[in-house]
């Protein structure tokens, strides 16, 4: 789904940048360049001709519409309906396939091969192309070439076009042709064109069933215009039409089975919906089968949507004075039906695409155009979500199905709220309007704050420390065991120990430890242990070698039943153990353990440490093997075990280790901590940005609600690090960005740029995916320098001048020569080891090391993850798991490191909008968001490396920017009374916030187990387990 969302992503911007360009200029253009319409019409041909080629499309479908083919020809017209077949088409279509058999043997084409494929989708690709010339030729005439064009290119070019007639090869595209061509006779002046109007209609209906749902469309225009000789032309050629096509499919002139064929048809597939994401599917009911309800809920649901569909349109298009407003009623009607109607197929929307835009570009709305690239975008995912679990089970309450639903019935209300303003209200917003309302483009979107609002009142503070403080409660809630066994056995290869128990044991569990006998040397570890168990301490037999190595994570080795004396013998290397505890068959209880030989206190010393039941609350998990053990190496001067990344980030690990001890809890600590400092800091950075305390409390409560923010600094993994120290670089960038370089006293501006170099130097010290964000910040700051240039009046600019390379010159030393010092000095207590060089050399083959590491990684993993599938959460990373807790086998522990679906798929559209404002509408906050996410998230589609989910947590502040960009627009559209007049303009934003939080809460309460490791059950872990990329236990 992540390169369909691409996809959808990329049309829309390249659509609303062309509309920019072509619908915000008066000019007319009477010509077009021939070369330019080859190129469109040539290149929508070609594209069409290879994804034909390439995608069968929805398999069943195409097979289905070959057998007919082959029925048709082999059976003949006058015999398929009377056999025994499944055949839900009417003999429309079924003309089209006869002719398209004959031509496939005529051609010689193979049955299965992918040309007769290509020719089953010819007609649909032809009537694209069709529909296309018709819509270009409409929109010049009413506009110019350029704007019909456009028109054309939007229609040739989407995506939900694309899959419909291409992909899929269905024949909704030649449909939509036939109804247009359709509504295009009726609206002539002459009687003659109502009845060529009715006979193409007819063709319509005999092609799909669902073309009866546009006979209001006629029925309205022919009654607006009291043309009652055109009406019964309409219907005596419309029917004379139907009969016709129907007579050689007919035996004995009965045409009852015509009549049977439409009541069978729409009498299959008996459900709420049929992979249709409408109000039935946001309900939990796509493919709920109706046949356990009353008879009558089907034909009432069906006739009561049928209805509303019926009287919207007929309203509307009698209350409007605009010609056009007939191609709007069949927008209203499909889209009205599609969402509320049973039975709906995903595809059934399709026609109101080519009418939307077709209302769009007659009436130059720039409302009716982002309706489009809505609408199309989400039908598109609900088709090519179909299409991608290819009949696949999915679950109705999937967050996919629940999202693509909403984001249907919201554009539906949006849609129809445009339609009456456009064609009743006769309100249009164009886009030489929209340019005229714009301020000037170098303080757009700026000029209505002052520097004060910016700034952080008394009240922002107790918001920000409230948030944070509310917030550690929960962060340090149960964050990891305060104890852990600190003594260690370290025996010599031979050297042996042996233990009575008190009574029966049958489970040995034991905690691997590490020690570091000589200082700068790499520390002793292992568990290279022979174990040996005996019923009377005569006879020993061999249970075993402990084998799990991982440092300080609690293991189990089972004994065999009856043991009564345990042995332990240290085979090879340096075992270094801290603790052994032996559990009593029924696992609720440890053994008393005495030692009756050998040098073995330390590993019974410290057994009130010992958990009965151990998780991830006691033990490391994860990366935490590697970064909490080397934190621990630091602090007592080893070799560090890891060496693949920066060292900052595990010294200030160590910290926790020195003031709380070798336990979860130390380790884990300061990571925890930093969690909770991110949230006032980015409560900072969002007022200085936006300028509104609402919009800052609510965008870091979403923040803290986000469930990778919570998972990811609760482990002692270095990522929490890089991503503190990136938002202290880009809030003191900002800072700097929002002075005003001619009159700003320079002390002014030079502090906010050296805490910036010193932030910027600890977060690449940390981890170098802060280094991504570092481009980003030099993005920012000549950027900022530029702007000051264009904006400073001539007479001015020689002072400012001087005063840019001033600021050159300081950042030299602000962001080279700092961050280099910091970077260099976090690897001195490395590099002064015993056996280390200090100097440059050995600095620089440090760094050699690391970058070769990550660049020759070879490595597989089962949850990793491509960056284009981090937004949509399509592969989670699974932590830990705990299973049978406390004994009870339905219990699980899980952790998983994933995000909060509110923020993360919110953001996807967000980031779209942002990208809009920052290129079309030169946004200056749109525009630090998009170089602070791109700049963090862009680099990795070039990392070759093994990625995983939790490499977007960098890229995760900006994607929460740009949500908040989009309530910060709509609240200042409302200010300006540009759309909503009421006597709270405002607050409709800040509604919509509430309920964003709402759900966001609920998603984190819900979803807490699967976040924290708190225990639960596996049915509720599988139940979350809403995607097929998910997976939360086995």
């Amino acid at each position: 789904m992540a390169v369909q969302i691409g996809m959808c992503g990329i049309y829309i911007v390249l659509g609303a940048l062309l509309c920019r360009k072509f619908l915000a200029s008066e000019r007319k253009r009477e010509g077009f360049p021939a070369l330019a319409a080859i190129l469109i019409f040539g290149g929508a041909l070609a594209l069409r001709l290879i994804l034909g080629v390439m995608y069968t499309g929805y398999e069943t479908d195409m097979n289905t519409f070959k057998a007919w083919a082959g029925l048709a020809d082999s059976m003949g017209l006058n015999h398929i309906y009377y056999s025994d077949i499944f055949l839900d088409y009417p003999p429309g279509y079924l003309y089209i396939l006869w002719f398209l058999e004959k031509l496939r043997q005529l051609i010689g084409l193979e049955t299965g091969g992918s040309g007769f494929t290509l020719l089953i989708k010819l007609p649909s690709i032809v009537a694209d192309l069709v529909c296309g010339w018709l819509l270009y030729s409409f929109v010049q005439k009413r506009t110019d070439a350029a704007k019909g064009m456009l028109a054309a290119a939007l229609y040739l070019f989407c995506p939900a076009v694309l899959i419909n007639s291409t992909i899929w090869g269905q024949a909704d595209s030649f449909c939509v042709l036939l109804l247009l061509i359709a509504i295009l006779f009726l609206v002539r002046e002459k009687v003659g064109w109502k009845a060529a109007a009715g006979a193409m209609y007819g063709v319509g209906v005999m092609m799909k069933p669902q073309m009866l749902l546009f006979a209001p469309v006629f029925l309205f225009f022919v009654l607006k215009k009291k043309d009652w000789k055109g009406l019964l032309l309409g219907l005596v050629s419309a029917f004379a039409t139907i009969f016709l096509l129907a007579l050689p499919c007919t035996q004995n002139f009965d045409f009852t089975w015509l009549f049977q064929q439409y009541a069978d048809t729409m009498g299959f597939y008996n459900y709420f919906t049929i992979n249709a994401y409408n109000l039935y599917c946001l309900l939990g009911l796509n493919w709920y089968s109706m046949e356990s309800l009353p008879l009558w809920v089907s034909p009432v649901l069906t006739a009561a949507s049928a209805l509303l569909a019926v009287a919207f349109s007929a309203v509307l298009y009698w209350k409007s004075k605009r010609s056009e407003a007939i191609f709007a009623v069949p927008v209203v009607i499909i889209s009205t039906i599609y969402l509320f109607a049973p039975k709906m197929h995903e595809r059934y929307l399709f026609p109101a695409l080519f009418f939307l835009l077709l209302c769009a570009a007659f009436a130059k709305e720039l409302r009716l155009y982002l309706s489009f690239f809505c609408l199309s975008a989400v039908h598109f995912l609900n088709v090519s979500y179909v299409l991608y679990l290819n009949n696949a089970y999915v679950s109705p309450t999937s967050p996919v199905l629940l999202a693509l639903s909403a984001a249907h019935l919201i554009l539906y209300l949006y849609t129809m709220y445009v339609l009456w303003d456009v064609f009743v209200r006769e309100q249009c917003v164009t886009a030489s309007d929209r340019q005229s309302y714009e301020p000037p483009r170098h303080i757009r979107a700026e000029s209505s704050l002052s520097p004060q609002s910016r700034k952080m009142s008394g009240t922002d503070w107790v918001l920000a420390c409230g948030i944070a403080i509310l917030y550690s409660l929960i962060g340090f809630w149960c964050l990891g065991s305060s104890n852990m066994p600190e003594t260690s056995w370290e025996p010599q290869a031979g050297e042996s120990v042996t233990f009575s128990l008190s009574q029966e044991g049958t489970l040995l569990r034991y905690l691997p430890g590490l020690t570091v006998p000589v200082k700068g040397e790499s520390a002793h570890t292992g568990v290279d242990v022979a174990v040996e168990v005996s019923s009377d301490g005569e006879v020993w037999s061999s249970a075993g070698v402990l084998s799990d190595d991982s440092v300080f994570a609690w293991q189990e080795f089972q004994l065999t039943e009856g043991t009564q004396y345990l042995r332990l013998t240290a085979v090879s290397g340096t075992p270094v153990i801290n603790e052994i505890a032996v559990i009593t068959p029924d696992g609720e209880n440890m053994v008393e353990l005495s030692l009756l030989s050998g040098n073995g206190e330390a590993l019974i010393d410290e057994q009130r440490d010992v958990p009965l039941h151990p998780t991830w609350y006691d033990s490391t998990y994860f990366d935490e093997i590697y970064h909490a053990r080397t934190a621990y190496e630091h602090l007592l001067g080893a070799e560090p075990y890891e060496n693949t990344h920066p060292t900052l980030g595990k010294l200030i690990m160590s910290l926790g280790i020195l003031l709380f001890g070798m336990n979860p809890f130390g380790w884990r600590f300061m990571g925890a901590l930093l969690g909770v400092l991110i949230l006032p800091i980015l409560y900072h950075l969002i007022k200085r940005l936006f300028g509104k305390s609402w919009l800052a409390f609510c965008g870091t409560v979403l923040f803290a609600l986000d469930f990778m923010h919570f998972t990811q600094t609760r482990i002692a993994t270095i990522d929490t690090y890089a991503v503190f120290f990136l938002l202290l670089m880009y809030d003191t960038m900002l800072c700097f960005c929002q002075q005003d370089l001619r009159i700003a006293p320079l002390k002014k501006l030079l502090l906010p740029l050296c805490l910036c170099g010193i932030f910027t130097g600890m977060g690449i010290a940390s981890k170098w995916t802060a280094a991504y964000g570092a481009i980003g910040l030099a993005v920012l700051f000549f950027w900022r320098l530029f702007r000051a240039y264009r904006e400073c009046p001539s007479a001015d600019r020689k002072a400012l001048n001087r005063r840019t390379r001033t600021l050159i010159l300081w950042c030299c030393l602000f962001f080279l020569l700092i961050p280099f010092g910091i970077y260099y000095a976090a690897f001195l207590p490395v590099l002064l080891l015993p056996g280390h060089d200090a100097s440059l050399a050995g600095w620089w083959g440090y760094q050699i090391h690391m970058y070769n590491y990550h660049s020759g990684l070879q490595a597989e993993h089962s949850f990793s993850s491509n960056w284009y599938q981090w937004p949509i959460m399509s592969r989670p990373v699974w932590y830990h798991v705990t299973y049978s807790y406390m004994g009870n086998p339905d219990a699980v522990c899980t952790i998983s490191a994933f995000g909060n679906p509110v923020l993360w798929w919110g953001s996807i559209p967000a980031l779209v909008y942002a990208l809009w404002k920052g290129f079309m509408c030169r946004n200056r906050q749109a525009g630090f968001i998009l170089v602070g996410f791109l700049s963090a998230y862009l680099p990795w589609v070039l990392v070759p490396r093994l990625t995983f989910i939790y490499h977007y947590f960098t890229a995760l502040p900006f994607a929460l920017l740009a949500l908040l960009l989009v309530f910060d627009r709509w609240e200042e559209s409302c200010r300006r009374g540009r759309r909503i007049k009421t006597e709270h303009p405002a607050l409709a934003p800040k509604l919509s916030m509430v309920v964003v939080l709402a759900a966001a809460l609920v998603l984190a309460v819900v979803f807490f187990p699967i976040i924290s490791g708190n225990a639960t059950t596996v049915e509720y872990a599988h139940n979350l387990q809403w995607l097929p990329g998910w997976f939360f236990c086995g």
